[in-house]
């Protein structure tokens, strides 16, 4: 899903439950288990074009999942709480 253009706000998977499907995003966070914090971004910058972007937290998905390598744990996050 995250290759098509179409879904690119909607996150990196489409989960079906029994409730119905949720989007749900992934991101790996290579310092969360140091800091004990996760990263979110409102706005993403492209210096070299002048460009401003949507970030994570103005996306469309339900969820997100912070991968932490160096504790071998995925930490899930209700999107809209976050926001």
């Amino acid at each position: 899903m995250a290759a098509n253009p179409e879904y690119y706000y909607k996150g990196d998977f489409i989960v079906n439950t029994p409730l119905g499907a949720v989007y749900l995003d992934a991101k790996v966070d290579n310092v969360m288990w140091k800091t004990k914090n996760i990263f979110c971004e409102e706005e993403v910058y492209f210096t070299e074009n002048g460009i401003t972007r949507i970030g994570d937290m103005k996306k469309d998905y339900d969820y997100m999942a912070f991968v932490s390598y160096k504790e071998n744990l995925i930490y899930f996050y209700d999107a809209k709480i976050l926001r």
